[in-house]
């Protein structure tokens, strides 16, 4: 899988990731997020976009890391994944890097059939942890999600 060229970056307890821009719709400010019980753990609840239910994503507990309570600096990155529009907890958004001008790793170079990742970049700052947007939820997340969304739907 190539990595995009244009990656939005943000901060999340300490780490920093990436999403590809082409499937960023908009950043807003977060709003505190309903729980969502029997999520899987990487969701934080959800919030009403529009009518619409939107998982809240934290991209930190994919490293074990979490800070549930909403801060009024911290933004939600609304991403449109091929199967569902989703929301990721960002501490702080940095900005629109050109990953090829980049340090730039593919996922597949790092390991085989590794999950999440599009890949790393390195810059100045440190690594860039890039979101695949088929895979922000494995496929077990992605099912229990979309029965506990069905169900609120109902």
């Amino acid at each position: 899988m190539t990595l995009p060229r244009s990656v939005l970056t943000f901060q999340r307890c300490g780490y920093r990731f990436g999403l590809p821009v082409s499937v960023v719709e908009h950043v807003v400010a977060r709003p505190s997020a309903s729980a969502l019980p029997g999520a899987p753990s990487c969701v934080v609840g959800a919030v009403n976009l529009h009518g619409e239910a939107v998982a809240v994503v934290d991209p930190a507990e994919t490293f074990g890391r979490t800070d549930p309570a909403p801060r009024i600096e911290q933004r939600l990155i609304i991403a449109l994944t091929p199967k569902r529009r989703l929301a990721l907890v960002a501490d702080k958004v940095e900005g629109v890097i050109d990953a090829r001008a980049a340090r730039a790793t593919e996922a597949t170079a790092l390991a085989p059939g590794i999950e999440r990742w599009q890949g790393l970049i390195g810059d100045a700052e440190g690594l860039i942890y890039v979101y695949d947007a088929e895979g922000l939820l494995n496929p077990a997340e992605e099912m229990a999600l979309a029965e506990l969304l069905g169900q609120a739907a109902a």
